[in-house]
């Protein structure tokens, strides 16, 4: 049983390994037909939707820079995790992903950022609320033992018991 779950383990990372190997070729063969926009040099991918200048190390996004919509040739842009034809409005497939999705960064920074300062103001405004709905201090009534009809005579019970009396009759040790 541990040779197969060794095995496993062995296989998983040989799939990991390739999986990178493949990437890093796919990336490779996609780019090599483009140039940096600024100097013209060779690019290299960082990650999913950006590739870097190996010259000047400008950055872009190869689908934005040099993919074009297959049906109206329009520009592309990112809108939050996909990319859509400015001209016509269709969804683009990016030649330059390898089996993930891009995201747009600054989208998600910003709605987070916005998220941040509506739980701000959240948290600010609930303490005035709390004070303005807040109720009167509650005192509960003095508790009288004769109200509770044998309740004395059950504490009584409760006190004078053998062990209780033996018990506090050890000596203390200070």
């Amino acid at each position: 049983m541990r040779e197969i779950i060794r095995l496993a383990f062995e296989l998983t990372q040989a799939v990991d390994g390739l999986m990178a190997r493949t990437r890093a070729f796919y990336y490779e063969v996609m780019l090599s037909g483009h140039s940096c926009p600024r100097c013209g040099g060779a690019l290299r991918m960082l990650g999913e939707g950006r590739c870097r200048c190996i010259d000047c190390a400008h950055e872009c996004d190869p689908t934005i820079t040099y993919q074009r919509c297959s049906v109206c040739e329009g520009h592309l842009r990112l809108r939050v995790c996909r990319y859509v034809c400015r001209r016509c409005g269709r969804d683009v497939h990016s030649r330059f992903l390898f089996d993930t999705r891009v995201f747009d960064r600054e989208y998600f920074r910003e709605r987070m950022a916005e998220s941040r300062e509506r739980k701000r103001a959240e948290q600010a405004s609930v303490p005035p609320i709390m004070i303005a709905r807040r109720s009167e201090e509650l005192q509960p009534a003095p508790a009288h033992l004769a109200a509770v009809p044998g309740l004395s005579e059950a504490l009584d019970g409760l006190v004078n018991t053998p062990e209780l009396i033996a018990w506090l009759s050890l000596p203390r040790v200070v």
